[in-house]
């Protein structure tokens, strides 16, 4: 691997990990609207599906950047 392939799988590895932690973060706050606001109830459904959300692509993206990884590698090893 040359220094430029290295700089590369760095800056990938970095945005699987920087991205999940900012839905994380989101989730908690919208699972905490959530709980301070039963008593309004369409609200408390709306934060309630946000904090879903949030957690679901907690989930997903890393799997979506490791595929864009291996994708990437499998071009340049061929």
């Amino acid at each position: 691997m040359n220094e430029n392939t290295k700089e590369d799988v760095v800056e990938v590895l970095m945005a699987i990990y920087k991205i999940p932690g900012q839905y994380f973060i989101a989730g908690i706050i919208s699972f905490a609207f959530w709980n301070a606001m039963r008593d309004l109830t369409n609200w408390a459904i709306i934060f309630l599906l946000f904090g879903v959300f949030c957690f679901v692509l907690e989930i997903i993206s890393p799997i979506l950047a490791g595929k864009r990884l291996y994708n990437k590698f499998k071009g340049w090893f061929k």
